[in-house]
C-alpha cells in the first residue's frame, strides 16, 4: 500500500493496478482506490494467478466504486477454474457478481488430488 501511495503521489503512474492479495488484502486496496481517485488516474486490478486470486480481487472490485475495469489473466488455467464454485460469467466484456455464498472457491479432496505439488510444476507462462 505504501508503495502505491508514494507511485501516486510522485505522478509516477497512469493507472494503480494493485491485486487485493499482494497489496495487503481488499481494505488495503480500498486506500490505493481511493488515492487513485483523489489523483484522478484510473484504478485497475493486476489479477494474475489462482481462483482465490481471482475471487478475492473480483469481490474487492464489485465492491469498489471507484474501480470500472477488472483486469485478468484469460490463458487458460485448470486450477483456477477448477476451484471455482460457479464460472465466471463474462459477457459482453462484463463480469456479472458472483452468486454463491463465501468467497465463490471450493478446494476439494479431488483437486487436491489432480493438482498435487509436484517440483518443477505449475503455471508457467512462455
Amino acid at each position: 500500500m505504501r508503495e502505491f501511495a508514494e507511485l501516486i503521489a510522485a505522478g509516477g503512474v497512469d493507472i494503480a493496478q494493485p491485486d487485493a492479495t499482494f497489496v495487503g488484502g481488499p481494505r488495503a486496496f480500498s486506500r490505493v482506490a481511493a488515492l487513485a481517485a483523489e489523483a484522478g488516474i484510473a484504478c485497475v486490478p493486476h489479477v494474475w494467478g489462482s481462483g482465490v486470486t481471482f475471487a478475492a480481487n473480483l469481490h474487492t472490485v464489485l465492491a469498489e466504486p471507484t474501480v470500472e475495469l477488472f483486469e485478468y489473466c484469460t490463458l487458460p488455467n485448470p486450477l483456477r477454474d477448477a476451484l471455482q464454485v460457479e464460472p465466471v460469467d463474462f459477457v459482453d466484456s462484463t463480469i456479472g457478481a458472483p452468486t454463491a455464498p463465501g468467497l465463490g472457491v471450493r478446494l476439494t479432496e479431488d483437486i487436491e488430488r489432480e493438482f498435487a505439488f509436484r517440483p518443477g510444476g505449475g503455471h508457467v507462462i512462455r
